[in-house]
C-alpha cells in the first residue's frame, strides 16, 4: 500500500512538472495556465457528460507510468548485484514508459481539440463563431456546423442577419454536450447576448 502510494505521488509530480510542460510545448500552448485551463474545463464538463473511453485511457496511463517507474526502481536496486537482470528490467520499463507518454500525448491533444478555445467576454460574435466552427470542423461535428454555417457570409467573416444568427446559435446551444461542450455553450451564450443587442 505504501509503495503504491509512493509510486502514485512520484508519477504525479513527474506528469505535472515534465510531461505537462513537454506536451504543452509540442501542442504549441505557450502558457502553462492555458494548458491546465483546458484540463479544468474538461473536468467541469464531466458534470454533465462522461466519456468512458477517456476514463479508460487515463487509467491506462497511470498504470503504465507506475509500472515503468516500479521496474526502473527495481532495476536500480539490483544493478550492482545482478547487472544483466537490471538491464533486462530497464528494457522492459521502456515499453510501459513509451506507452504512458503516448497516452499522455493523446489525452493532451483531446483536451486541446475539445477545450482549446476559452470564452472571451470581449470577443465579437463573428470571432466566437469562427473559433467554434474551426473546432467543430476538427472534430467533424456535423450537426452544429449544419446549424451555424448558414448564418455566416460565404467567406465566414460576417453575420448579416443578427436575429437569424441569434436563433441559430440558441439551437446549437441546446445540442447535447457530446456535440457541443459546456465551454463551447458558454461561448455561444456570449455571442447570443451580443446578437440580441444588435437585433433590437
Amino acid at each position: 500500500m505504501f509503495l503504491g502510494s509512493l509510486l502514485a505521488v512520484l508519477i504525479g509530480y513527474f506528469e505535472y512538472y515534465f510531461l505537462d510542460w513537454w506536451q504543452a510545448r509540442k501542442l504549441g500552448i505557450e502558457r502553462r495556465d492555458e494548458y491546465h485551463g483546458q484540463w479544468d474545463r474538461y473536468l467541469d464538463s464531466l458534470e454533465k457528460a462522461h466519456n468512458s473511453y477517456v476514463t479508460k485511457q487515463v487509467t491506462s496511463f497511470l498504470f503504465q507510468a507506475r509500472s515503468a517507474l516500479a521496474l526502473l526502481i527495481l532495476s536500480l536496486c539490483i544493478l550492482w548485484s545482478y547487472p544483466r537482470s537490471a538491464i533486462v528490467l530497464l528494457a522492459l520499463a521502456a515499453f510501459p514508459f513509451k506507452a504512458a507518454v503516448d497516452d499522455h500525448r493523446m489525452l493532451a491533444e483531446f483536451r486541446k481539440r475539445r477545450f482549446g478555445v476559452k470564452p472571451d467576454a470581449f470577443a465579437r460574435p463573428e470571432e466566437i463563431v469562427r473559433a467554434l466552427v474551426d473546432l467543430w470542423c476538427k472534430r467533424s461535428q456535423v450537426t452544429p456546423l449544419h446549424l451555424v454555417l448558414p448564418a455566416l457570409t460565404a467567406d465566414g467573416k460576417e453575420i448579416p442577419d443578427a436575429a437569424k444568427a441569434r436563433d441559430v446559435l440558441r439551437r446549437a446551444a441546446d445540442l447535447p454536450d457530446t456535440e457541443v461542450s459546456p465551454s463551447e455553450k458558454c461561448m455561444l451564450l456570449l455571442a447570443i447576448a451580443t446578437l440580441s443587442e444588435r437585433a433590437r
